[in-house]
């Protein structure tokens, strides 16, 4: 449960209203990247910003593991809270033993069925992460922590 005290802290002080542990992954295409994150989403004033733990692999079977923030802009309409923003993450590809980074925009969706569980989906265009450019969808669920 500390871990989804960063996000308070990281951007908004005390103007976070919703704070979510997050679990996500995308559905790997034949040609395309895997990704699997958990971390914090927080959400307030208009706001919103997540730290996850990222494990990466590129289409080429090369494992990288990630630390990735983002920040946006975020709209919360009853139990729909809609978002555009980007991040930019840093990792060690340890196939290459080398160091990844990249970055990337973001539009996604948290959906509050309960007050302590939801559906998040998100796109992503992640750049310098892969060899190429990789868009990728990722869809998960969400753990409300207040």
């Amino acid at each position: 449960m500390l871990f989804l005290l960063i996000p308070y802290t990281l951007v908004f002080g005390n103007e976070t209203e919703n704070a979510y542990l997050a679990l996500e992954t995308n559905k790997r295409s034949k040609d395309g990247p895997l990704l699997v994150s958990i971390g914090a989403f927080g959400v307030g004033n208009d706001k919103g910003t997540h730290i996850n733990l990222v494990y990466l692999e590129a289409p080429n079977k090369e494992k990288s593991a990630a630390l990735d923030l983002g920040v946006s802009v975020a709209l919360k309409r009853s139990i729909f809270t809609i978002y555009v923003g980007g991040g930019g993450l840093i990792g060690y590809n340890g196939s290459r033993e080398k160091l990844v980074r990249g970055y990337y925009p973001e539009v996604g969706i948290l959906i509050d069925i309960t007050k302590k569980f939801g559906l998040i989906a998100s796109g992503k265009r992640y750049i310098n992460v892969f060899p190429e450019t990789e868009d990728v969808v990722m869809l998960g669920l969400i753990f409300g922590a207040r």
